[in-house]
């Protein structure tokens, strides 16, 4: 490879420091009014990856019309593009759905008993 095949190095663009500091700000602000996947497992005492099991499943019955109380609401908003698209949801939202509207442990009934047994 000669000098002449190498391109030549691109001087740092002042642009790149303000969309650095834009995103930086946008990122605060989020943070203060929604929860993320990550943070909305963090408040339910979950993992991120039931956090994401849980969302998905609740995506899945939303489309199909059988939403229930124990599904996730839907994200407020959605941040970011193509793959990288992070649902958000008001921490507003997300403290009532927790409070009033989550089903407690054992919802679904657990088990059915076998009456002659039981």
């Amino acid at each position: 490879m000669t000098s002449e095949d190498v391109p030549p190095k691109i001087a740092e663009d002042p642009a790149l420091d303000l969309y650095d500091q834009a995103v930086a700000q946008l990122d605060q602000v989020i943070g203060q009014h929604f929860f993320d996947l990550g943070q909305l497992a963090d408040r339910l005492g979950w993992g991120y990856r039931t956090a994401r099991s849980a969302n998905a499943r609740a995506r899945a019955h939303r489309a199909a019309g059988t939403a229930g109380p124990g599904d996730l609401p839907a994200p407020d908003r959605h941040f970011g593009w193509g793959r990288s698209r992070r649902p958000l949801w008001l921490r507003s939202r997300v403290e009532h759905w927790a409070r009033y509207e989550r089903p407690g442990q054992g919802f679904g009934g657990g088990l059915k008993r076998d009456d002659a047994a039981g």
